[in-house]
């Protein structure tokens, strides 16, 4: 017999998302609060996005008033009565408590008049799944969900971030680069001036051309990606990153250290290796379902544009929790607008319901109660 899914839609997504991805109905039926009838669409589209072995027949005709639980009770059997030939599973966990309560009732009288049906309430917090009609044990496995399945529910999408496609080269090449980093906190400094020397020269470049432009003299004819670094103590840690590739070039004359450095080489150097270092000692944990590094994270069902784009660093799931890490090298670590943005992207992603993690490689002071990755 075929299997359908009742939902509630007026709430939290996640519980029904849960059970969509690990039933896989045949059908999903949602009793649809009339207040939210507008996030319909996108919750076709979500159901289209995460149902990838089959897609269910989607039912979201049934409306109700959140807080009549008459009515709500009415339109659950109304469901049943127009999609026979079922077995049943109600997750009441969406919605209003009124929902609940009227789904459940529905329920009750479904079964007792020979229906097959179940009714379960999902609590994500503790990891279980109440079932309230009989004695049944439903799998908690359907609480092991990936990061992109998590976010989906919340209207959005992950695209590579800074690094591009080398994101499986700096795990397999670039990681111990980033590991003898962390066990020796005075290369971090170094690497910083010679972060701030790369940036000073870019600007330097950068006025230069300009200036040729406005006396229409001919541009500079030089290679944009080499600079001249005169951080002469700073000569061991080029060398430990020209020897796992993350620079091209490294050569020593004098007083100067020359290097030949891509953007995204350059993205990794300045800080993007500790998102690196946080996924390994993560991974390293064996605790999480899935954790990704090095995202972009955008609306589900639009084109990629600065205007939309907020950065997740490092983003695990455990039991369908989302923990977001925001990983910072800089000074700006504990700036207004970092956490100000840290609180928006979490918010995007389940706010009170998501774990906020800051990780620093800032060295902490003994007056200082804030804590870093050391």
């Amino acid at each position: 017999m075929p299997k359908a899914l009742l939902v509630l839609f007026g709430g939290r997504l996640i519980p029904n998302v849960l059970t969509m991805i690990h039933e896989k109905p045949d059908l999903l039926v949602a009793i649809v609060s009339e207040s939210v009838t507008k996030g319909l669409p996108n919750f076709h589209k979500l159901v289209d996005t995460l149902s990838v072995e089959k897609k269910p027949l989607v039912d979201t005709s049934f409306v109700v008033n959140a807080f009549n639980v008459e009515e709500i009770s009415s339109q659950c059997k109304n469901a049943v009565d127009a999609h026979p030939g079922y077995e049943w599973i109600f997750n009441i966990t969406s919605g209003t408590a009124i929902m609940s309560i009227g789904a459940y009732e529905a329920a009750k009288i479904l079964q007792h008049n020979g229906h097959s049906i179940k009714c379960w309430y999902i609590d994500t917090g503790n990891t279980n799944v109440v079932s309230l009609l009989d004695q049944e044990k439903p799998d908690t496995a359907m609480f092991d969900i990936s990061v992109e399945q998590y976010i989906a529910t919340y209207n959005c999408r992950l695209e590579p971030g800074n690094l591009g496609n080398l994101r499986k080269l700096a795990e397999e090449k670039w990681l111990p680069f980033a590991l003898e980093l962390v066990q020796h906190h005075e290369n971090i400094d170094l690497l910083k001036q010679v972060i701030q020397e790369i940036q000073d020269e870019n600007s330097r470049r950068k006025k230069e051309q300009k200036k040729r432009e406005i006396t229409k003299e001919p541009p500079m004819i030089i290679n944009p990606q080499v600079y001249n670094v005169q951080t002469r103590e700073a000569y061991s840690l080029l060398e430990a990153a020209y020897n796992v590739g993350i620079l091209n070039k490294l050569s020593s004359k004098g007083s100067s250290i020359t290097i030949d450095i891509t953007p995204q080489q350059f993205n990794f150097l300045n800080g993007t290796w500790l998102e690196v270092y946080v996924w390994h000692e993560v991974k390293k944990l064996n605790r999480f379902t899935d954790c990704q590094w090095n995202q972009e994270l955008y609306p589900l069902h639009e084109a990629p544009s600065p205007a939309n784009l907020n950065e997740l660093d490092v983003s695990m799931i455990h039991k369908a929790q989302m923990f977001f890490v925001e990983c910072k090298a800089g000074k700006d670590a504990f700036s207004a607008k970092t956490l100000s943005t840290f609180d928006s992207v979490a918010n995007t992603l389940g706010g009170n319901f998501v774990t906020k993690i800051l990780v620093t490689s800032l060295a902490a002071k003994s007056d200082d109660h804030r804590t870093n990755i050391f």
